[in-house]
Formats: structure tokens, C-alpha cells, sequence
């Protein structure tokens, strides 16, 4: 909830109040998502082998809770810079000891229940953070710096129930071929080195959803309508995501990914193509549906594409990989939109799209997979 306050207003009070360009706008959110990314796979090691879980959360969540409402105080854009670096950092620490933490807390027989419910309350969040921003704005006008100081309350909140309410818990020992380590990405196989060629394609023109925000913004969405534009995107996103899952167990991963990124390519074209308030929100609808039906499924395509003793490693190497092409494809897209115009960028991460939509088709193997 509280990241969700913030985010939708951040590229309207970056370029609209502080002055900041495309480009720096691309810098901040691709160094931001790059740390947090980078980050998880160190964190998921530590996790591993000190097995303090609630510490590590903990410590991730309360990192983010102190740096969010800092950006209230941001007077020039590497001040937002810095925030978004820390409020990243606090998630790179907390997201895979936190994840390890629901799987202790579980049984095998309510593990996907639990995971449920953590992206139900995730999503739920995402919700009304908007909704929250936005009652803020309609009351007082123009005073982002308001609704930034009160993402503290949501954010302080969660730490304190961590510590008050959660117990710690130990997990199971790893199997004794396991290695949680860099040093075991070259037994994953062809199948994940595959996927993870079409992911890298991809990754080069997904650039940061601020982009997306912004070119609302540039349409003629007023910025206090954006929360409820962030609203109705997770809405459509949760409501596609809760049935994407089930259709790849029956038809397949191959299928449903290649719809969603047929979809992406269409949004980010719709994107480059809109000319009005309508068009965009088309577009957005579009995005929407391109989350509910990607992620997911691409994380249960790369656990297909793994023996199970490695998915830690597999997952360490995605996030690395699709972390640091974050940075690349955001600073891209901020320099192509101050250079050329955004059509270009969003026309680009279309183009990335098809080809890898085409890979998918060739290199995804068998019916179910």
C-alpha cells in the first residue's frame, strides 16, 4: 500500500515539479530495480546459509519503511535517486528470506494457499495505495510531498506487526546436491538457458512502468487521476492472474506466454500510437492484461525447466539477469524519449517483444512446458 501511494505520482512530480528529464527518470528507476533484483540473489544466499529469516526480513522492510517518505523531502532529482536506491535496497533484502519465511511457515499441503495469500495481499495493496493517494490529492490539490509522508504510516505498520506478531521460523535443510550458489548455474540446463534468452530479448525493451505512466500523463491524464489509472491496471492484473496460472497447467506455459507477450507488444505499440486521454487508457488495459497472463507463469515455466534442487540458483540468475537489463532498458528508453519522442521507445519494446514472442514458439519445448 504504501509503495503504491507513492509510485503512480513519481514520474508527475519528478518531471512536473522537480524539472527532471526522461533520461533521468530512466536512470532512477533502472538503478532502483537493478539493486533490488541484484540484491535477492545475495539475500536468498545469506538466507541459506545463516537461516535467519525474520531477521533478514525484518531488516528489508524496515530499510523501505524509513526510506519511502523521504522522497517528501526531495528538492532535486538525485535526492529521489538516492531514495528509490535505498527504498530498493530494503527489497532486495527482505523479498527471498521473506519468500523462504511463508514456505516455513507452511505446510507442503498449504504452500500454494499461503503463496496465495501473500499475492492476493500483495495485489490487494497495490489497490488501494492509489485509492489512498488519490482521496489525498482530492482533498488537497497538488501536494504530493503530503501523500509521500503519509506512505509512512502503511509501511512503518508492516514492520511492526514482523516484529510483534511473526515468528521466526528455520528451513529445512537443503538436499545434499544442492547449491544455492552461482557456482551451480551451469547444471541448470538448455531448457532454463533458453527461456532465459527469450527473458533477456524481452528485458532489453521492457523499460520501467514509469514510462507508461508518464505517457498518460503526457496524453492529458491529470496527475491526480493517475492512482485510479494504477488502480484499474493492478485490478485487471489480479483479475486475469488468478486464472493465467491454471490455463498454463492445462493447455501449457508455451501458449499462455506467447499470448502475453503478443499482448505486451500490442499495449507498448498502443502506447507509441496513442493520441489521446482514451487511447492510452486502451493501452493500459492492455499492460494490465499483459501482467496478469506473464508473471506467474514465467515463474512456473522456470521451475518446469530446472531439476527441483537447483530453482533457488534459477531463480537467483533470473533476476540478476532480468535486474541489471532493467537498468540498460530504462536508461534506453529515457534517452530514445528525450531524443527522438516516446513513440520510438515504446515502438522498440513492441519490436523486442514479437521477436521474442517468435523464440518462445521455437524454443519452448512440448505441449505442457
Amino acid at each position: 500500500m504504501s509503495s503504491d501511494m507513492i509510485f503512480p505520482l513519481l514520474p508527475a512530480f519528478l518531471v512536473g515539479v522537480l524539472g527532471a528529464s526522461a533520461t533521468s527518470l530512466g536512470l532512477i528507476e533502472g538503478v532502483a530495480e537493478g539493486t533490488s533484483a541484484l540484491l535477492k540473489l545475495v539475500a536468498g544466499r545469506v538466507a541459506d546459509k545463516t537461516g535467519r529469516l525474520k531477521g533478514l526480513t525484518t531488516l528489508g522492510y524496515t530499510i523501505s519503511g524509513i526510506a519511502k517518505p523521504l522522497v517528501a523531502l526531495a528538492t532535486l532529482p538525485w535526492h529521489v535517486l538516492g531514495v528509490r536506491f535505498s527504498d530498493r535496497v530494503g527489497k532486495g533484502i527482505r523479498s527471498a528470506p521473506r519468500d523462504a519465511l511463508l514456505a516455513a511457515s507452511a505446510t507442503e499441503e498449504t504452500m500454494g494457499r499461503a503463496f496465495g495469500v501473500h499475492r492476493a495481499m500483495d495485489t490487494a495493496g497495490a489497490m488501494l495505495g492509489p485509492l489512498v493517494a488519490f482521496a489525498i490529492l482530492a482533498l488537497a490539490p497538488g501536494e504530493y510531498r503530503l501523500v509521500f509522508g503519509l506512505a509512512a504510516i502503511p509501511a512503518l505498520l508492516s514492520v511492526f506487526v514482523l516484529i510483534a506478531f511473526v515468528r521466526d521460523r528455520r528451513p529445512e535443510s537443503l538436499p545434499a546436491n544442492a547449491d544455492p550458489s552461482l557456482a551451480g548455474a551451469g547444471q541448470l540446463g538448455g531448457k532454463f538457458w533458453k527461456l532465459l534468452a527469450i527473458v533477456a530479448v524481452f528485458s532489453l525493451g521492457n523499460s520501467s512502468d514509469a514510462f507508461a505512466l508518464l505517457r498518460a500523463q503526457d496524453l492529458g491524464v491529470p496527475a491526480a487521476l493517475l492512482p485510479i489509472l494504477w488502480f484499474g491496471f493492478n485490478t485487471l492484473y489480479t483479475a486475469v492472474a488468478w486464472r493465467s496460472g491454471g490455463w498454463s497447467d492445462r493447455v501449457g506455459r508455451r501458449r499462455v506466454l506467447v499470448v502475453g507477450l503478443l499482448i505486451y507488444a500490442a499495449s507498448y505499440a498502443a502506447f507509441a500510437a496513442a493520441g489521446n486521454v482514451w487511447q492510452v487508457v486502451g493501452a493500459f488495459a492492455l499492460y494490465g492484461l499483459y501482467y496478469g497472463f506473464t508473471e506467474g507463469v514465467l515463474r512456473a515455466a522456470i521451475a518446469d525447466a530446472v531439476p527441483t534442487d537447483r530453482r533457488g540458483t534459477a531463480y537467483g540468475v533470473y533476476y540478476a539477469v532480468t535486474g541489471g537489463l532493467a537498468l540498460v532498458a530504462s536508461l534506453g528508453a529515457g534517452w530514445l524519449w528525450d531524443v527522438y519522442g516516446p513513440a520510438v521507445p515504446f515502438g522498440m519494446g513492441a519490436g523486442l517483444a514479437l521477436v521474442a514472442a517468435l523464440m518462445a514458439i521455437v524454443w519452448i519445448e512440448g505441449a505442457r512446458k
